[in-house]
């Protein structure tokens, strides 16, 4: 419930502060982050009460280039938006590049 208080107060102030600047897309811009906010802090609140495997140098960026591939894809860049979806691949696999080879080489000795 806190998270969701603060990622609308965050969503709030960050509208109200860049909307002479950016119009509409100020309220896309505090949307996102207050949403980032909010799936980060129930990150940690869900981590005190079970452990969860997390890794933030995964998610962090994984966060970023899903948010820039979206508006990308709003503009019309699918090039660019195809580039992000890319990177987005080599963030994951060289971020669990060590559990891919356990589970290709479980499936190569049969044993999954």
């Amino acid at each position: 419930m806190i998270s969701t208080i603060i990622g609308a107060i965050i969503n709030i102030a960050i509208s109200l502060f860049f909307i002479d600047s950016y119009g509409v897309w100020a309220c896309v811009i505090g949307s996102i982050i207050c949403y980032m906010v909010i799936v980060l802090m129930r990150i940690y609140d869900t981590n005190k009460m079970i452990n969860i495997d997390k890794d933030f140098k995964i998610t962090v960026p994984a966060l970023v280039i899903v948010t820039t591939q979206a508006v990308c894809m709003t503009y019309n860049k699918m090039f660019l938006s195809g580039f992000m979806f890319l990177l987005l691949l080599v963030v994951f696999f060289k971020g669990y590049s060590i559990e891919i080879k356990n589970i290709l080489r479980k499936i190569k000795t049969g044993g999954v």
